[in-house]
């Protein structure tokens, strides 16, 4: 039990940080759902950084 406690422990934050970098997001997306993400986010006025949510006339694009 304490061998499985340490290994979460030592490897939360690695998979923390994939998941919340571009790059990590990217590799865990199917290729048809990151081409949408990309169609999406480049209508936004804020530009294809934006990966989570963006306000545009008043709707959330997710």
């Amino acid at each position: 039990m304490i061998r499985a406690f340490v290994f979460l422990f030592m490897t939360m934050p690695a998979m923390a940080s994939a998941l919340c970098s571009a790059e990590g997001f990217e590799n865990l997306m199917a290729a048809e759902d990151l081409a949408e993400l990309h169609t999406l986010s480049a209508q936004t006025p804020f530009g294809a950084g934006l990966y989570w949510t963006a306000e545009k006339d008043g709707t959330e694009l997710v």
